[in-house]
């Protein structure tokens, strides 16, 4: 499967998952592409995507009670060592795959909101999805914005912006509303005149 057709397939689905969030779509997609990819780049050709449906590569905890395979992590390219073993979810379809990371991102990201009210470009978003240690890999933020401009992802992002315009501009509103309400609440009560 070619990176654009993984993208037709699942970016409506991904779109509709993330509204109201705080994190970008297309950071999500970039997550799922290289992820599900294999050693040569091929979208959804890992053995993870591929076999066992988990296209995000979440790995089986001890809270997991679903099925679970056990096999090897990602390598960071020019890392000698031997890729270790890991036990990763199973899943009947890649869309649960997509959907369990975005909970387990809400989660992280609800620990530190500030951190991704500030951040709305997508660099600044791949900067924090680092820092929380989404990746061993080094380069994890980086590599995600390179994917979120070589693809065009950031197209993926309008409605995410056209909500966060309207949440801004309905708090401006309220807030001028509340305060004009308060200068002039001498006016208003009746029981004063």
């Amino acid at each position: 499967m070619t990176p654009k057709e993984y993208i037709k397939k699942f970016r409506e689905f991904i779109k509709d998952l993330m509204k109201g969030s705080t994190l970008l779509p297309s950071l999500v997609m970039a997550q799922a592409l290289y992820e599900a990819a294999d050693d040569n780049g091929v979208a959804g050709g890992s053995v993870h995507a591929l076999t066992y449906n988990n296209d995000v590569r979440m790995r089986a905890g001890r809270s997991w009670k679903g099925p679970r395979v056990k096999l090897p992590t990602r390598q960071i390219k020019g890392d000698k060592k031997r890729a270790r073993l890991a036990w990763f979810r199973i899943y009947l379809n890649p869309e649960l795959s997509i959907a369990d990371r975005v909970k387990m991102l809400t989660k992280k990201v609800a620990i530190w909101p500030t951190a991704f009210w500030h951040n709305d470009t997508v660099k600044q978003q791949a900067r924090r999805l680092q820092a929380l240690g989404i990746s061993p890999d080094p380069n994890y933020g980086q590599r995600m914005f390179d994917i979120v401009n070589t693809h065009k992802l950031y197209r993926m992002d309008k409605q995410w912006w056209i909500e966060k315009i309207w949440r801004f501009s309905f708090s401006f509103v309220f807030f001028i509303g509340v305060r004009y309400a308060l200068q002039n609440w001498d006016a208003w009560v009746p029981w004063r005149n």
